[in-house]
């Protein structure tokens, strides 16, 4: 009697070799996923199925616990070892209580240490935290509605640059007691650059600064610079200033 035939899809499975796709790699996926990218996209870039995208995008809330508990393990770690340089360093005596590096340990730091939480100023506390966390999902919805690209998908952002300002500190040689004084230059400009989703079209920078046509730029045409140059009196992208860019 002739042995069975086995089938052709039954061997290219057998020998086709699993591909390890590491924890980092499934982040970052999800990441992807949330930001609007397709499945398809998203498998097209890391040379995966769509199949397999599926199934991570599927399995989220596993992997983010996951890395959270790893990132939590890691920060524990860090926790220990810095402790241990420090005792290291002054001594075993200098240590007043055991240290565990545990949540519990910690809160009772905070409260011996009289600790809180606060906002930080600046741009972190005047961030719209509501808003940031359904923006996602929000942009998500568009870009399907759409049928947009991430070639037609594109992200700005802003940074300020004191370009006058010196440092606060410096070197002294033994024979000087003192730095010369000077005053600090407060001069700023903000710059603005932005990309598309796909990472092969860049903006050309748009410069803000407080003067129009400053004095270096005499006999210097400005549709030359490899910036797009605007001012105005706080050296800020105005909702004027960027609305004049589209």
């Amino acid at each position: 009697m002739a042995p069975k035939r086995q089938s052709t899809l039954s061997d290219a499975s057998a020998s086709k070799k699993r591909k390890n796709i590491t924890v980092e790699v499934k982040y970052d996926i999800i990441k992807c996923s949330e930001r609007g990218e397709s499945n398809t996209e998203i498998g097209c870039a890391l040379g995966l199925s769509r199949t397999m995208v599926v199934t991570i995008v599927k399995d989220k809330q596993r992997i983010l616990k996951h890395v959270q508990d790893a990132a939590s393990m890691k920060a524990t770690e860090k926790a220990r070892e810095l402790h241990a340089a420090v005792v290291k360093k002054n001594g075993e005596g200098s240590a007043s209580e055991e240290f565990s590096a545990s949540r519990d340990w910690f809160n009772s730091f905070k409260t011996r240490a009289n600790l809180h939480n606060m906002k930080l100023q600046g741009e972190a506390a005047s961030a719209d935290s509501l808003a940031a966390e359904s923006f996602p999902s929000g942009l998500a919805e568009i870009i399907r509605e759409g049928g947009y690209t991430a070639d037609q998908v594109f992200n700005v952002d802003e940074t300020g640059l004191c370009w006058k300002r010196m440092p606060n500190r410096t070197f002294l040689s033994k024979e000087e007691k003192s730095a010369p004084g000077h005053k600090v230059g407060k001069e700023r400009l903000t710059l603005l650059f932005g990309a598309n989703a796909s990472g092969d079209l860049k903006l050309k920078p748009l410069l803000v600064y407080l003067a129009e046509n400053p004095r270096a730029f005499k006999g210097i045409f400005k549709s030359q610079l490899p910036v797009i140059w605007k001012s105005n009196k706080t050296a800020w992208v105005t909702l004027t200033v960027f609305r004049g860019l589209v």
